[in-house]
């Protein structure tokens, strides 16, 4: 009988639990539902015992203006059906899991961390990949040990 009233109270915690976590996941999906507009750019770059931390820094600088003339107009919509429809010609897709917001582009699929603060949207990209390939492009010969390079973009919600 005690076995019995243990295994109850774990399968209630577990169903509320479970339902606390449902509710949290639907909240943020409604909650980015609607159109956003960029706000700005910056990039969180991890890289240990660098000497060129100064050339780093400068080309960091220069990419954050070009995005951000680049993005200064742009705004971003996620519509209560899953599209997600930007600046481009196209209409894309979107699912939220957790904290994970995918953007299928077609070609290709996008995953940031993204949280929701206020009438702020706040999204995270792992770029490590891209910004390595990038920078022994444009770096003349001076080698950059990027542990980890984050890209945060955020928005701020259309009224």
């Amino acid at each position: 009988m005690k076995m019995n009233k243990i295994f109850l109270c774990y399968i209630l915690l577990a169903v509320c639990l479970l339902s606390a976590c449902i509710g949290n996941e639907n909240k943020t999906a409604k909650g980015i539902v609607g159109k956003w507009k960029f706000l700005d750019i910056e990039y969180d770059v991890d890289v240990p015992n660098t000497n060129n931390i100064d050339k780093l820094e400068n080309i960091f600088d220069g990419y954050e203006a070009a995005i951000r003339e680049e993005l200064s107009s742009w705004t971003m919509e996620f519509t209560s059906d899953g599209k997600a429809i930007g600046n481009s010609p196209k209409d894309d897709t979107y699912t939220i899991s957790g904290d994970t917001l995918l953007i299928d582009l077609g070609m290709k699929m996008e995953i940031m961390k993204f949280r929701i603060e206020g009438d702020t949207l706040i999204t995270e990209v792992d770029v490590t990949r891209d910004i390595v390939s990038s920078i022994s492009v444009s770096a003349e010969g001076d080698e950059f040990n990027i542990k980890k390079c984050i890209c945060k973009i955020v928005y701020v919600r259309k009224k």
